[in-house]
């Protein structure tokens, strides 16, 4: 990724931000009645921790007494804060990926639509911890800043260990290493805001897709390629089948066993999509399967579907009905492009 989009993010005094006095503080609110309905409508069933103030050394301990003391066991975490301490916030964000928990950035408001908050510096760091992770750049800003020797108590000496540490912990979690770079970028008093675009390309960001992989397997003699992608709503599961020197894919969209047959039971077409493709469109459910939590669309792919294939960066299965309804998944191929061109080509 080129450092050229830099110019695309601002750089302001950190100074500038505010945020709760003390260290973070966790809380749990609900919405007047209506908009609790709309809350959970939007976005789901599970609690909402709002955390609010700097990061310090030991707050990965106290979330942790806190989730244990509200039995929290599905939550998303809304992040208000200028940062802190920085072994404070990988502590946080590794406890975080640990609980199996989402962030996202805001405040507490009672109008069920708005988010307002920051997230930078250390935050930054807890909330890359998080399975999910939420950005729109609306009114939330999420930032990173050059970490501070003196501030977080590391020697001078120690800081290019720290910095190995940094970039450890950002591939662990998925996200690209070039956002330590970037945060490098950043005078002492300076936060580098990143935009909603640029935060998905770093993959700091996820919106509720996990980072698409892709895997060789085999059944009997015959080699597949496994691509998935997991979503918060559904997970999109690509099966490209090596069989007699023909590719064949099953698209996959797993979801739970109810909706699933009633998905099926409903349909009455099906078709995938290689980026802005359509390929092989049924008006029938001639070649759909349903299997526990996954309905399964299967298609023998032609010399003009792979060349679209390999060259697309999403894939997707769908199925609709007369009345134009259509229900799917997808999956973002861009990072193992690769590895399909090496599939197909050992195939062929």
């Amino acid at each position: 990724m080129p450092f050229i989009f830099l110019a695309f993010f601002a750089m302001i005094n950190c100074s500038n931000i505010s945020a709760a006095d003390g260290g973070m503080k966790f809380k749990i609110y609900k919405h007047k009645e209506n908009n609790e309905l709309v809350w959970r409508m939007q976005q789901g069933s599970m609690e909402r921790i709002y955390a609010v103030g700097d990061i310090e050394k030991d707050t990965a301990n106290k979330f942790e007494k806190f989730v244990k003391t509200n039995k929290i066991k599905e939550a998303r975490i809304y992040f208000n804060s200028k940062g802190g301490n920085l072994l404070g916030g990988l502590a946080l964000g590794k406890l975080i990926r640990k609980l199996g928990f989402e962030t996202a950035i805001g405040s507490f408001k009672e109008e069920a639509h708005i988010f307002e908050g920051v997230c930078a510096s250390a935050c930054a760091y807890a909330f890359a911890g998080g399975i999910h992770r939420y950005y729109y750049g609306n009114k939330e800003l999420l930032g990173l800043h050059q970490f501070s020797s003196s501030q977080n108590n590391i020697s001078s000496s120690d800081s290019q260990e720290m910095s190995g540490v940094l970039v450890a912990y950002l591939q662990s979690m998925d996200v690209d290493a070039l956002s330590f770079t970037i945060s490098t970028k950043a005078q002492p008093e300076e936060i580098i805001w990143l935009n909603a675009e640029n935060a998905l390309k770093l993959n700091l960001s996820n919106n509720g897709k996990e980072m698409t992989t892709a895997e060789i397997k085999l059944t009997g003699k015959n080699p597949y390629l496994k691509i998935e992608q997991v979503q918060a709503e559904v997970t999109g599961r690509f099966l490209i089948i090596c069989e007699n020197k023909y590719i064949s894919i099953m698209g996959g969209i797993v979801t739970n066993p109810q909706v699933a047959k009633l998905r099926f039971a409903s349909s009455t077409m099906s078709y995938l999509q290689f980026g802005d493709n359509i390929i092989q469109e049924q008006k029938n459910m001639k070649n759909v399967s349903v299997a526990d939590s996954t309905v399964w669309v299967t298609r023998k792919l032609t010399k003009s579907d792979l060349n679209k294939l390999l060259t697309a960066t999403t894939i997707s299965a769908w199925l609709g009905n007369d009345a134009y309804m259509v229900w799917g998944a997808d999956a973002t191929i861009g990072n193992v492009q690769n590895k399909i061109k090496h599939f197909v080509d050992n195939c062929l």
